[in-house]
């Protein structure tokens, strides 16, 4: 008999959901029973990155953003998002790597947002819907591409489906031009000053970037115009569908543009894990590394 304090440490990827310590009192030829909840909970995670080429998809060489706010919310009494009752739970600032975490978060929906920053605009969607089941840690990324760039990227277009799908490499070392033809280039051709990128470089003679190693080069405030972007085949071994195009750059927007180059002779394609049955490839299906023989 006596009085008694009844302590719980919940194991790890538990939370309590009652007092963890609990006073009791017990009386002589008596008993007393004590509950202690306990929830499973887990983490939402993931990166704000700088979408340089604006295809939804980062890349090693895309750098993380940091001090991007992001906020997680649970569905209001309708049980719905996306109408305006929402719930926050909690806010997170990206770290300067652009990773962040919503640490013990019990199993439910949430919605994940994450407003673009300053100077950048979304590539991806603004808000995500995860599910955390008991144990089932999720994942959200959200990419950005500064405004006021053109973005140009190279790479081998193994299957020849125009698009850069995970399994083909980019093209590192391309010269990658831009040449005002709009009203920068009839200023160029006046008395009048030329408009000036932020780096000083007055664009009355063609512009140039050369593709890094993730096969992007990129355009750093351009002045609003009208612009032909060109390069050069890799090698006299490669064929492309087209090495120039027209580009229309508005104020406080982002251009992106591929180039898909193939080799000539070549017989490619990819295999890859039909999470889905459909037959083609969606986004999100990951390649499968194998051994291929051609026979003839």
């Amino acid at each position: 008999p006596g009085n008694y304090l009844l302590r719980i440490v919940p194991p790890d990827r538990f939370a309590p959901t009652t007092p963890p310590e609990q006073a009791v009192a017990l009386a002589d030829g008596s008993a007393v029973n004590v509950s202690f909840g306990l929830q499973p909970v887990s983490t939402i995670a993931g990166t704000v990155y700088g979408d340089l080429n604006g295809d939804g998809l980062r890349q090693n060489s895309e750098p993380g953003l940091g001090g991007v706010s992001l906020s997680i919310y649970i569905a209001g009494p309708d049980g719905i998002f996306d109408t305006g009752d929402e719930i926050k739970i909690a806010d997170a600032i990206s770290a300067g790597d652009g990773a962040y975490q919503f640490l013990d978060q019990p199993a439910n929906s949430y919605d994940v947002r994450a407003p673009a920053p300053a100077g950048y605009t979304a590539t991806t969607p603004l808000n995500v819907v995860v599910n955390l089941a008991a144990f089932w840690d999720a994942t959200a990324n959200f990419g950005y591409q500064p405004l006021n760039t053109v973005a140009a990227s190279a790479f081998e277009d193994l299957n020849g489906n125009g698009v850069q799908d995970p399994n083909e490499p980019s093209l590192s070392g391309l010269p990658m031009v831009v040449e005002p033809t709009g009203a920068a280039a009839q200023l160029s051709a006046s008395s009048g000053p030329a408009p000036l990128t932020t780096d000083n470089r007055r664009l009355t003679a063609p512009y140039t970037v050369t593709t890094n190693s993730a096969g992007i080069a990129v355009f750093r405030d351009l002045p609003a115009d009208d612009y032909l972007l060109h390069t050069v085949l890799p090698s006299s071994s490669y064929v492309a569908a087209r090495i120039l195009t027209y580009i229309a750059v508005a104020p406080d927007r982002a251009v992106s543009a591929q180039f898909a180059f193939r080799q000539i002779g070549s017989v490619g394609g990819a295999i890859y894990n039909d999470l889905d049955g459909s037959g083609q490839r969606s986004p999100g299906e990951p390649g499968l590394a194998m051994e291929m023989n051609l026979c003839r």
